[in-house]
């Protein structure tokens, strides 16, 4: 799955989205075919990202502009790939990554694509409910999810404002393997802490950015410490490991605050 996602996410830029996760089950007894079931779906409450395929978070962008030749000191043409809410935050976010107006904003629709037979049969050989709208790469979520639950509301909004590009019937898995094949490595580490954090309180990843010690620990921690977290990820996340010495670096961290 990660080779298919690692094509479609962009820069990541704050967006301000808010996020919060709902749990529906259907079941439907139809003759021989099994029960379907209906996977939850992760809300995104505000202003709905406007040009998105079928149930994904965002909308992916190709924005044209300019950036400086500092060699020439002239602008030569850049063309940048985003994932945004809308055109507007899509233009905000190519001025963040430095790209020079005027700009031209174009939908990228590669993912408006409907589920094919092959999809369609193996969605209902799992039991899976089809909702009206999803495309193949919604099919293809709910499928490879196999019965993972479902993230937590602070790590999808997290995820979110990171411009992690995902349909919103991922489950916690996945969504947390996205998250450490995109982030920067302060935040792959301020992730795990929180993981260690939330293990030990017996809750799912939550929103980094609610636990402010998370973030302490990956700016404090010496090279080897962060070398052994990075390790971790995300082979070690939902749920890290305890005794590692990863886990433990953590552990002794927010237990001396």
């Amino acid at each position: 799955m990660m080779g298919f996602f690692s094509k479609l996410f962009g820069k990541k830029q704050p967006t301000g989205a808010t996020v919060e996760v709902t749990q529906s089950w259907h079941y439907a007894g139809d003759g021989d075919c099994p029960p379907t079931r209906l996977l939850s779906v992760v809300q995104i409450p505000g202003p709905a990202p406007q040009d998105a395929a079928g149930f994904f978070n965002l909308g992916v962008y190709r924005v044209t502009g300019h950036i400086m030749n500092t060699q020439t000191g002239r602008q030569n043409k850049k063309v940048v790939k985003v994932n945004a809410l809308s055109k507007n935050d899509a233009e905000s976010a190519a001025l963040e990554l430095g790209v020079l107006p005027p700009l031209s904003i174009e939908v990228v629709d590669t993912l408006n694509q409907a589920p094919n037979e092959y999809q369609t049969s193996n969605a209902k050989e799992y039991g899976i409910a089809i909702p009206p709208g999803a495309v193949d790469a919604d099919v293809r979520t709910m499928v490879d999810r196999s019965g993972d639950r479902s993230p937590a509301p602070g790590l999808a909004l997290f995820c979110t404002r990171q411009r992690i590009l995902f349909s919103r019937y991922i489950g916690e898995t996945d969504l947390v393997n996205l998250a450490c094949f995109t982030l920067s490595d302060r935040d792959k580490v301020a992730l795990f802490a929180h993981a260690v954090h939330c293990s030990l309180s017996g809750c799912q990843i939550g929103d980094p950015a609610n636990d402010p010690l998370c973030y302490s620990f990956a700016d404090s921690a010496g090279p080897i410490t962060l070398s052994d977290v990075l390790k971790r990820c995300p082979s070690d996340l939902p749920v890290p490991r305890k005794g590692t010495k990863a886990w433990n670096a953590v552990n002794t961290f927010y237990s001396a605050r």
